[in-house]
């Protein structure tokens, strides 16, 4: 699936386009859900769902269809 960020995360500022994630990531979109009572998912930057991944409130994600 493809999104638009609606804030800036890490360094991507609102606006940009991230996938989903299709690699393993290691339970970090997990453990930040924990954290901050917030769910996240892990997203690229790359079309095809590879590395480098980062997470983001699903709050944070506008769906592009």
């Amino acid at each position: 699936m493809k999104y638009i960020l609606t804030h800036s995360r890490f360094e991507h500022p609102a606006g940009t386009v991230v996938y989903d994630c299709q690699v393993h990531d290691y339970g970090l979109a997990r453990d930040d859900t924990i954290y901050t009572g917030e769910e996240h998912i892990s997203v690229t930057l790359d079309e095809s769902g590879d590395c480098p991944l980062f997470t983001v409130p699903v709050s944070h994600l506008n769906p592009v269809k």
